[in-house]
């Protein structure tokens, strides 16, 4: 936590818009601290599954910005609880997508109906992670999601706007998969 609180103090002044889970992802008690001492706002919930976990977060006010991962907390429909759950506490939902291309997408669709929040106005809400990364998958998407100038087209597709071909992404899928935090 001293680490955290160090960057926090050198990026003071700089513009920094968030300090995104400086620590452990589930360490609720570190975060509290964290809380009451940081300059920059904290976002965290990328690794939370459950609407209880991010209520945990929320309630006393450990976030300053949630960030589910649709394929972590438990898709839409848990994903749309934890916004309204963000909305009632006054703090912004930001979606947070890493991995697949399916799931920013996914991830896209779900930004387009968040609600705008004070902390993020005139930051050209919504706001949507896209990571840059190496990805194998991301050469086999039929549409290039992201423009040369940093934003994203919302399809007007069905779904989450373009039809996934399985035979594609057939390396990539596995039979099982589980994640332990």
């Amino acid at each position: 936590m001293r680490t955290a609180l160090e960057l926090d103090e050198r990026l003071r002044g700089l513009g920094v818009l968030w300090i995104e889970e400086p620590i452990q992802p589930d360490d609720i008690a570190g975060y509290r601290f964290l809380a009451g001492k940081m300059h920059a706002p904290l976002a965290g919930g990328e690794a939370l599954a459950g609407l209880k976990a991010f209520a945990d977060f929320l309630s006393p006010r450990t976030f300053d910005i949630v960030q589910p991962d649709l394929s972590i907390c438990g898709g839409f429909t848990v994903a749309r609880a934890i916004a309204a759950l963000g909305e009632a506490n006054d703090v912004p939902v930001i979606s947070h997508t890493f991995g697949t291309p399916i799931n920013f997408f996914a991830s896209l669709q779900l930004a387009a109906v968040l609600p705008e929040h004070r902390l993020t106005a005139g930051l050209g809400y919504p706001l949507l992670e896209y990571d840059v990364g190496e990805n194998a998958m991301r050469q086999r998407l039929p549409i290039t999601p992201v423009s040369a100038d940093g934003t994203v087209a919302i399809p007007d597709r069905p779904g989450i706007g373009f039809e996934v071909d399985r035979a594609a992404f057939e390396p990539f899928i596995v039979e099982h998969w589980e994640e332990h935090l």
